[in-house]
């Protein structure tokens, strides 16, 4: 399981590292950005995507960081990154995480 879990981060490190860039108003990235909030079981509210990237992975699968702004029922926006595996073939989404992001300079 361990050595699983550090494949997979390893991954996403790599996956970062050279990521095309996405359309932000593709329905996909939309609705993965939107399953990513819904993922976190928490109050917050899907807003908007604000930027995404995406690679391609071992095994076919695609990594997307996306930056999605996101807020508490009653709070203003506020914004997080998220970072999904996605295996087209298989039909697999894993959340990997899901963090506020840092204020861009």
């Amino acid at each position: 399981m361990k050595t699983c879990c550090l494949h997979v981060l390893l991954l996403v490190t790599m996956a970062v590292a050279a990521a095309a860039w996405e359309d932000v108003n593709d329905p996909h990235i939309q609705e993965l950005s939107r399953w990513a909030v819904e993922q976190t079981k928490s109050v917050l509210r899907f807003n908007k995507v604000l930027a995404a990237r995406h690679r391609i992975v071992d095994g076919g699968g695609l990594v997307y960081e996306l930056t999605i702004a996101a807020s508490p029922r009653l709070g203003d926006d506020e914004r997080y990154r998220a970072v999904v595996y996605e295996q087209g073939r298989s039909g697999t989404r894993r959340l990997l995480s899901f963090d506020a992001a840092q204020p861009s300079k």
